[in-house]
């Protein structure tokens, strides 16, 4: 679980799969909230062996506003790129 755009990429670096990987919204109370009540749940269901494994189900996940789960078909609008910034230019100096 991670708080971040690159939540299931870091997560895919340490072998962990995209079902129990969840990105939450950190600027929203209730989206943290929903984020560890997933976890804490999954977690019970697993340890009673209710549960094959920890994943997230879509609806937890949405819940938690994850935007970025690579298995949803919908994706956030990128944000437009800024224009390169000029470099400084020294062509014209007298001396």
């Amino acid at each position: 679980m991670g708080a971040s755009i690159d939540a299931y990429d870091q997560a895919g670096k340490m072998g962990i799969g995209v079902n129990a990987t969840m990105s939450y919204d950190s600027t929203r109370p209730e989206a943290a909230r929903a984020a560890f009540r997933a976890s804490g749940a999954n977690t019970m269901s697993y340890a009673k062996g209710m549960a094959a494994d920890v994943s997230y189900s879509a609806s937890q996940k949405a819940e938690a506003g994850d935007k970025w789960d690579p298995a949803r078909t919908m994706r956030p609008p990128t944000a437009a790129a800024a224009p390169p910034k000029s470099k400084a230019h020294v062509d014209e100096v007298d001396i």
